[in-house]
């Protein structure tokens, strides 16, 4: 989960619009979709952030939010690449498959392990 982190913190200080981004944000990768299972939950205390550290799958973070009787959500989505800001793309690249990654969505947050990807068509 060292690499969740990594991504929640990079998450965290670039989750803007695409559009606030500036330049080389977009056409410098390819575009992909990601088929993702996800769990949502209202963030999290500090000391339930350094919880998710060992954890590595959906699963354990299921058991940590019941433990702690933080509400949660399952869904199955598609994500598009280019509404991310490039660093957060480049580290999810990164993970091992099946490997959670979480990022901010308003007040919640959304984590994330990768089931497909597939290129974006283009126009």
């Amino acid at each position: 989960m060292r690499r969740l982190f990594l991504s929640l913190a990079t998450a965290l200080a670039l989750a803007t619009p695409a559009a606030a981004q500036g330049p080389g944000f977009g056409p410098a990768r390819p575009a992909m979709i990601y088929s993702v299972e996800q769990i949502v939950s209202p963030r999290l205390s500090p000391v339930l952030l350094e919880k998710l550290k060992p954890i590595h799958t959906l699963g354990e973070v299921e058991d940590l939010l019941k433990a702690n009787a933080i509400p949660f959500t399952w869904r199955r989505t598609e994500v598009d690449n280019s509404t991310m800001p490039p660093a957060v793309v480049a580290q999810i690249e990164t993970l091992p498959p099946g490997e959670v990654f979480v990022l901010p969505q308003g007040e919640s947050l959304v984590y994330n392990v990768i089931l497909a990807r597939r290129l974006k068509p283009v126009g």
